[in-house]
């Protein structure tokens, strides 16, 4: 009796007979009364007629029963076995897109679903690879020089202890940032907000790359529109993703070239940052993969001149920690590129990232 398809039939069956049986024996009563019939007649009578109606209903009710409720029970079966093997590992699963337009609807929505589950384990293999892949150069240099001094190979110089030093220093700038977005992405940064002015924010950014602007030749100007009122935000925070994107724009600026730092009240309750290069640009076939973890545009760059690649990614989750959001744009390689981020002005606006009380790793 747990079949869903057994009890739909079994109502269905006793509503068509409920429907049919009772008009049935009201009538026959009726008919006899009128007819001037006894008490036994009328009784055997009203029998006959139940007994009759009894099983010609109840045979079109179970009848009717078993098709209708197969047809109401048959996506659902359909859902819980393809339930089943997502459970068992075949997020390929889909459903087919047919029926009512409820049925439609959640068939729809498990697709979403398993295409979501799909892409999320996707993305937890790649990290994996590419954080095992990003640690194993520099503990096999580590393992390479230690075990070279343990069994007296050769010592250790002054230049051999540096790349040993730079080593672990990526190592644990590597960690630091897998940390940090590990916080940033399950919505646990804390953001020490203060009311902050803009056009100050961009000033230290701009002091803090002066000496590399000067020894590259390279223009950075602010600007920023009076009207943008002071906001709260963690400075610390929009410092550091000021830097990682300068240090993008100052990696692939040639000399000679500009980066231009401007902020605008770009709606009522929000100011527009903007990052503008005259760089190598971005494919456009990159720029929906650049806040992605580990990715670097210019392939030909290491661990050693590229960072860990983790810069952007952090950058994204710090803004959506604040409520705003980060992307890019670029017309093309060789056009220079553009990061835009936006800040809402009025804290108490409803972000789609829910911002807490954090640290920094």
């Amino acid at each position: 009796m747990n079949k869903l398809w057994i009890r739909l039939s079994l109502a269905i069956a006793a509503v068509i007979g409920s429907l049919i049986i009772v008009p049935a024996l009201v009538i026959t009563f009726v008919n006899n009364i009128d007819d001037g019939n006894g008490a036994d007649s009328l009784f055997l009578e009203v029998s006959e007629t139940a007994i009759q109606t009894v099983g010609v209903v109840g045979l079109i009710g179970i009848i009717a029963g078993v098709i209708v409720s197969r047809v109401l029970s048959a996506p659902l079966e359909t859902l819980a076995s393809a339930a089943k093997e997502v459970a068992a590992g075949n997020l390929e699963t889909r459903l087919k897109l047919s029926g009512s337009q409820e049925i439609e609807d959640v068939s729809r929505a498990f697709n979403q679903m398993t295409a979501a589950l799909q892409t999320a384990e996707r993305q937890r293999s790649t990290l994996l690879a590419d954080v095992a892949h990003e640690l194993r150069t520099p503990l096999t240099v580590l393992e390479g020089n230690l075990r070279a001094a343990i069994d007296n190979v050769y010592s250790l110089e002054e230049a051999d202890l540096s790349t040993l030093y730079a080593q672990t220093q990526h190592l644990i700038g590597l960690v630091n940032d897998l940390h940090e977005l590990s916080i940033a992405e399950a919505n646990q940064l804390v953001l020490h907000r203060r009311s902050t002015q803009i056009e100050a924010v961009l000033q230290d950014a701009k002091e803090f790359f002066a000496l590399l602007a000067t020894e590259q030749s390279i223009t950075v100007t602010v600007e920023s529109d009076d009207k943008c009122p002071s906001i709260d935000l963690d400075t610390g925070r929009i410092h550091q993703v000021l830097h990682n994107i300068l240090a993008n724009a100052f990696k692939y600026t040639p000399e000679g070239g500009f980066i231009k730092m401007k902020a605008t009240q770009s709606a009522p309750f929000e100011v527009q940052f903007e990052i503008q290069d005259s760089g190598t640009g971005i494919a456009e076939a990159d720029l929906k993969d650049l806040f992605d973890r580990f990715y670097r545009v210019d392939k030909s760059r290491t661990r050693d001149t590229g960072g860990t690649g983790l810069g952007l990614a952090i950058s994204k989750a710090i803004i959506q920690a604040h409520g705003g959001k980060l992307w890019a744009e670029s017309k093309g390689l060789g056009l220079g590129t553009s990061f835009l981020f936006t800040l809402p002005i009025d804290n108490s606006i409803p972000s789609k990232v829910a911002s807490v009380s954090q640290q920094k790793a």
